[in-house]
């Protein structure tokens, strides 16, 4: 794992279920510093006449971001855009530390 990597995050897009057209979501791009990067699972896509591979990250941001992470965020991290998976929880130090502790964002890329 390395420690204090810089990740950049932005808003992603959404589906509009009337049309069916992706729209991208309004917001400027941010920094989350502090962050360790540990690898998750990976995978090959397992569907007739499809070709494709997904993997996954967890990341743990030490400092303070400087806005809430939404679930329908991109965060570039080491070059790769990866979806947030669902809200990301607070972590705390289970030894009460109060200046240890952040987030625990888990994302996800797939290619194919």
């Amino acid at each position: 794992m390395a420690f204090g990597e810089t990740v950049v995050g932005r808003p992603g897009v959404r589906i509009n279920p009337t049309t069916g057209d992706r729209v991208q979501l309004p917001g400027d791009p941010y920094e989350l510093t502090g962050c360790i990067v540990a690898p998750g699972s990976s995978g090959e896509t397992l569907e007739v006449a499809r070709d494709g591979d997904w993997d996954s990250v967890t990341l743990y941001v030490n400092d303070p971001a400087p806005r809430p992470v939404k679930r329908t965020d991109i965060l570039e991290i080491r070059g790769e855009d990866y979806e947030v998976t669902g809200l990301p929880p607070q972590w705390i130090d289970p030894e009460g530390e109060t200046d240890i502790g952040g987030l625990v964002i888990l994302a996800t890329r797939a290619e194919g």
